[in-house]
């Protein structure tokens, strides 16, 4: 869960701008933890949602850049929480921000 958790804050810091914020919401069901890290950054572009959480995806700006990375972030958060009986999503917005959800089932003890 810290891997996962770090990933997701140090994406959301390098995405947003100066002044931006990130937000980070926990709220927990009955059978279930439900995270939202949330950020005022540069948002994701319909395509590259779609391919995100693939393996070796790499996001580009809106200038054709490739941005800094391999690819593996969101590719090992979203198999660590499947293996964990997770699952994360995302909502997105251009030039808005992004927002990760995530849902674990919440421990029996």
């Amino acid at each position: 869960m810290i891997e996962i958790l770090t990933i997701l804050i140090e994406n959301a810091v390098r995405f947003t701008p100066e002044y931006g914020k990130v937000n980070i919401f926990a709220s927990k069901e009955t059978k279930f933890v439900f995270l939202k890290i949330s950020d005022t950054g540069i948002g994701i572009t319909d395509t590259a949602k779609k391919h995100l959480f693939n393996k070796f995806y790499s996001v580009s700006t809106d200038d054709g850049q490739q941005v800094k990375g391999v690819g593996l972030g969101l590719y090992m958060c979203k198999s660590l929480l499947k293996a964990m009986g997770g699952d994360i999503s995302l909502e997105s917005e251009l030039g808005k921000g992004t927002t990760f959800s995530l849902s674990l089932p919440a421990s029996s003890s």
